[in-house]
C-alpha cells in the first residue's frame, strides 16, 4: 500500500463555513473541486462539459479549478464558450490547499491518464468524497460506492451523473465523507 502519512496530518479539515470564507465563496452553492496541472490528460475540459450538464439540470454549484499549466488559456476559453464564467473559477496555483479541500463537497479527478492521483488521498484525508476516472491506478485507491464513485474515462455524462449522485444525496455525501477520511487514516498513514 502507498503510505501517505502527511495527507492525514496536513489536511485536517477546517469548518466548511470558515473554508468557504477563506476561498472567497459566500454562496450556499455546492463546491466541486479539481486540483492539478492544467494538462490535456488531466481531463479538465471533461469537468467543464460535466459542469455544463449539471447546470442544465438546475444544480446549484460552483467548480473551483486549482492549478495552472499550458492548457490554462484553452480551459478559460471553454468556460467562456459554455457560458460558465459564473460557475467555474480558475484559481491558479495557491499556497495552501487545505481551505479548498475543506470547502469542497466533492473532489473530481477526470483524468484520461493517471498513475495514482495523490490528490485523491489529500481530498479524502479532508473528508471529501471523490469522483475519479476508472483508470487502473486510480481504481486501487478507493472503493466506488463507498468513498466516492468511479466514472467512465472520457465520459462527461457519466462524470456529471456521479457528481450529481453525491451532491443530490446529503446522507450519501456524509457517509462517503466519513468513509473517505477513515480510509486514508487506516490504509494510507
Amino acid at each position: 500500500a502507498w503510505a501517505c502519512p502527511q495527507a492525514v496530518k496536513q489536511h485536517r479539515p477546517l469548518s466548511r463555513a470558515e473554508a468557504k470564507k477563506r476561498v472567497g465563496i459566500t454562496s450556499i452553492d455546492f463546491i466541486v473541486l479539481f486540483v492539478g496541472n492544467l494538462l490535456p490528460h488531466k481531463g479538465v475540459s471533461l469537468l467543464i462539459e460535466a459542469a455544463s450538464l449539471l447546470r442544465n439540470i438546475g444544480l446549484s454549484f460552483r467548480v473551483l479549478i486549482v492549478g495552472d499549466g499550458p492548457e490554462q488559456n484553452a480551459v478559460q476559453e471553454l468556460i467562456r464558450t459554455k457560458g460558465l464564467t459564473n460557475v467555474v473559477s480558475l484559481r491558479g496555483s495557491v499556497p495552501d490547499l487545505v481551505p479548498y479541500y475543506s470547502a469542497a463537497d466533492v473532489f473530481v479527478l477526470p483524468s484520461i491518464y493517471e498513475a495514482f492521483g495523490i490528490v485523491l488521498l489529500e481530498a479524502m484525508a479532508s473528508g471529501v468524497p471523490v469522483v475519479a476516472s476508472a483508470l487502473p491506478g486510480v481504481r486501487k485507491v478507493f472503493s466506488s460506492g463507498r468513498e466516492g464513485f468511479l466514472a467512465e474515462p472520457g465520459n462527461a455524462i457519466d462524470l456529471a451523473n456521479k457528481i450529481d449522485l453525491i451532491l443530490s444525496n446529503p446522507d450519501k455525501q456524509k457517509a462517503m465523507s466519513q468513509a473517505a477520511r477513515r480510509l486514508v487514516e487506516e490504509k494510507y498513514s
